[in-house]
C-alpha cells in the first residue's frame, strides 16, 4: 500500500530536549507554577507579618531572593534535569542520533529507524502538540513520537493533524 506523507526526522539532543520540555509543560509546568505561587503567598503573608512586627524590610527581600531561587530550581532547572535524564536512556538505547522515518497511511502511522518499526493506529494519538520544531504525538501509552516540522513530504503538516483528528471522531 502506498503511503500518504512521508515525515523524515534526525533526533538529536536539542530537539529531544524540546519535545520532552514540551510535553512536561502542560502536565508539571502547571503543578510548578502553582507551588511558586503558593511560596509568593506564603512570603506575601511573612512580608505582611514583618512589617506589622516592625521587622527588617531587607530581611523580607532577602528571603524573596530564597523564594526566586526555589522557583528557578522548580520551573527551570527540574525539568531539563529531568528531559537530560530521559535523554541519556535513550542515548544509551539508540545513539546519540536517532534516524527516523514516518510513513503516513489512511489508518495508521508506520516508523522506521535503527532498531525500531513500529506501526501506530491514529486511534491510539491522544493529543498533538507542538513546538518551535517539532510536532509531538502523545499516544495512549504515553509515549511520544517526535515529528520535525520541516520534514513532511507528500503532504503538509496541516493535512496530517486533519488525518489524525478525523480518525478520532
Amino acid at each position: 500500500m502506498d503511503f500518504l506523507a512521508e515525515n523524515r526526522t534526525t533526533i538529536n539532543k536539542k530537539l529531544f530536549l524540546e519535545g520532552m520540555l514540551r510535553i512536561s509543560r502542560d502536565g508539571y509546568g502547571k503543578s510548578a507554577r502553582k507551588a511558586v505561587l503558593i511560596l509568593l503567598g506564603m512570603w506575601s503573608i511573612f512580608l505582611i507579618w514583618t512589617l506589622a512586627t516592625g521587622g527588617s524590610f531587607l530581611q523580607s527581600l532577602g528571603s524573596l531572593g530564597v523564594v526566586a531561587l526555589l522557583g528557578l530550581w522548580v520551573c527551570v532547572y527540574l525539568p531539563r534535569y529531568n528531559a537530560g535524564r530521559y535523554w541519556k536512556a535513550q542515548e544509551a538505547k539508540y545513539g546519540s542520533v536517532m534516524e527516523r522515518i514516518t510513513y503516513f497511511y489512511p489508518e495508521a502511522l508506520t516508523i522506521t529507524g535503527e532498531c525500531v518499526e513500529q506501526i501506530i493506529p491514529y486511534t491510539q494519538i491522544t493529543q498533538i502538540k507542538q513546538s518551535r520544531n517539532l510536532l509531538v504525538l502523545i499516544c495512549e501509552n504515553k509515549t511520544g513520537i517526535l515529528l520535525s516540522r520541516k520534514g513532511f513530504s507528500g503532504r503538509n503538516e496541516e493535512e496530517i493533524k486533519a488525518l489524525i483528528h478525523g480518525a478520532n471522531k
